[in-house]
């Protein structure tokens, strides 16, 4: 009777230290998949901190990883068509209140583009994603285009917010790219 309870102490001691291990493997493999997505975007550690900040990347492939980015992006392009939308009806100038209106139909545009990424990526159409997301951040540098045109000095944090998007939708391309095979 003693040596099956010495034999099932060491057997359950040895099944804490494999799942231990295995824990450890499959969080050194979503730390290296983000990490090799990162890599490849134009900021990684941007890149790699916003990933990280939503507790789904610690078990996301990468098609889970490219509907964290599109969530991400749809976030701040929202956020973003919010401060647009405040700047708005503070101004008092004509051109800037035209600004405001162009970059706010630019910001909707990005965000119904990141919506149209969701459905694509859900039914595997990577070509798809890529197209939106990239719409989706030429909608966002458009608006910051609007200011330069004009030359008008656009709002700091405006310009922030429109580079956060921008970075955002740069994952999504990268992703995208990586689910159809090219990097």
């Amino acid at each position: 009777m003693e040596f099956s309870r010495s034999h099932s102490s060491s057997l359950l001691a040895l099944f804490f230290i494999c799942l231990s291990i295995l824990s450890n493997l499959f969080t050194s493999a979503e730390a290296d998949l983000i990490s090799d997505v990162c890599t490849a975007s134009k900021n990684p550690q941007f890149c790699a901190n916003s990933l990280r900040s939503d507790p789904r990347s610690g078990r996301a492939d990468l098609k889970g990883l490219g509907q964290i980015a599109i969530d991400l992006a749809t976030k701040s392009a929202k956020s973003t068509k919010t401060l647009v939308d405040s700047l708005k009806q503070n101004a008092t100038d004509t051109r800037l209140k035209g600004i405001y209106d162009s970059c706010s139909e630019n910001y909707g545009d990005s965000i119904d583009d990141l919506g149209e990424a969701t459905s694509l990526l859900k039914s595997g159409d990577y070509l798809g994603v890529n197209l939106r997301a990239s719409a989706a951040l030429d909608d966002a540098d458009t608006c910051d285009d609007n200011f330069k045109d004009a030359k008008q000095v656009e709002p700091r944090n405006l310009a922030d917010a429109s580079q956060n998007v921008q970075n955002l939708c740069d994952i999504i391309l990268v992703i995208a790219n990586r689910l159809r095979g090219n990097i």
